[in-house]
């Protein structure tokens, strides 16, 4: 099924996310240029995600190449729209962030990225998908009213 993927991989994808940002917290008390070095490329990760879906995702492609062959058949579905919303918005919080961190905004910065990992984790951990869930709102607003 083309527009639906094996819910582990997402999954997969949000706990690499969750020690990438992990990791940023921790570098960010050190050195808040390499937090934004390091935020500025998870947000084109996620770009890539919200472009070309898990599917192309680059830790997605590590789960699909290395992950999956040796897990058990795929049990569960889900459709890849919501996910590849849920990139954007990582995005967006990855390129504030790293922002925040490069123009010395470090509080900006710090929020931006504690918003991200609360996602991630939240998707890793216990397979809540905020973007996901934000996802019907957003396609929502983005109908254009069909006139009449």
């Amino acid at each position: 099924m083309p527009n639906q993927v094996d819910v582990r991989g997402p999954r997969f994808t949000a706990w690499v996310t969750t020690a990438v940002i992990v990791a940023t917290l921790i570098i960010s008390a050190f050195s808040p240029v390499a937090a934004a070095v390091i935020l500025g490329l998870q947000a084109v990760v996620f770009a890539i995600g919200a472009i070309g879906g898990p599917r192309k995702h680059p830790y997605g492609r590590i789960f699909a190449t290395f992950v999956a062959p040796r897990l058990g058949p795929v049990t569960e579905r889900e459709p890849v729209p919501p996910l590849k919303f849920a990139q954007a918005v990582g995005f967006v919080f990855a390129a504030v962030a790293a922002i925040g961190f490069a123009t010395g905004l470090t509080l900006l910065g710090l929020i931006a990225t504690a918003f991200a990992l609360i996602a991630a984790f939240l998707n890793a951990a216990f397979g809540i998908c905020l973007g996901c869930m934000l996802y019907p709102l957003a396609a929502r607003l983005r109908r254009v009213p069909s006139p009449t």
